[in-house]
């Protein structure tokens, strides 16, 4: 378990430059260090760490939509908005299961929010156009 948890840090480490560059890999590994959190206290800290990287492209893409408001037909704002509730899902899966300390509720009820404003303005984009 600890070579597993191991790896998923090197893992993590290698991808926190570039986590757009590979999704899958990004989600796949997320999530199994997320599960091994329930039965190994030390990947907690790999799993905050797929968490962090993804919230932190869901955050990038929020400067991005707010640019393409009054530049564009709403298009590419619908884009941005859908790429980033993507992107918070995938943070949601690589949250930290099993118990949770109070960081770890901070960050899950921050992507819910995140999810939740993104499906909003989906809806509001949608009966717009």
């Amino acid at each position: 378990m600890s070579t597993l948890c191991a790896e998923l840090a090197v893992l993590a480490k290698g991808l926190d430059t570039a986590p757009c560059g590979h999704p899958a890999v990004l989600l796949l590994a997320g999530e199994v260090a997320a599960y091994l959190t329930d039965w190994y206290e030390s990947c907690r800290t790999v799993a905050r760490r797929f968490t962090a990287m993804t919230s932190r492209v869901a955050d990038e893409l929020e400067a991005r939509v707010a640019a393409a408001v009054g530049e564009s037909d709403g298009t590419q704002v619908a884009q941005l908005r859908a790429k980033q509730v993507q992107v918070g899902v995938m943070a949601t899966v690589c949250c930290c299961m099993g118990r949770l300390e109070e960081e770890d509720v901070e960050q899950q009820l921050q992507l819910a929010v995140l999810l939740h404003q993104g499906c909003l303005f989906q809806g509001a984009q949608g009966e717009a156009g």
